[in-house]
């Protein structure tokens, strides 16, 4: 499973990059990791962030695009054209 890009903390609602996430071993399952939130330390607050650069709200859409698959919040999801 791939990690996500962006990061959205639910917590202090601010976002970071999969490098910015602290992360250390879980102390009940060793074999897991725990990842916490650098703005505000809080552990298990980390849902996808929106991949549009500027954007900070969570990611709720998952689209094909020509350029490559797209995870974005519902803002800037691709709208399908409406049938008429």
């Amino acid at each position: 499973m791939s990690r996500a890009q962006r990061w959205y903390c639910q917590c202090c609602e601010r976002t970071c990059t999969d490098a910015e996430v602290l992360r250390a071993p879980n102390p009940f399952a060793p074999e897991r990791e725990c990842c916490a939130c650098p703005h505000c330390k809080e552990i298990g607050e980390l849902v996808g962030g929106c991949d549009v650069s500027g954007c900070n709200r969570p990611s709720n859409c998952g689209t094909p695009t020509p350029e490559g698959y797209r995870v974005t919040c519902d803002r800037h999801a691709p709208r399908l054209p409406i049938p008429t």
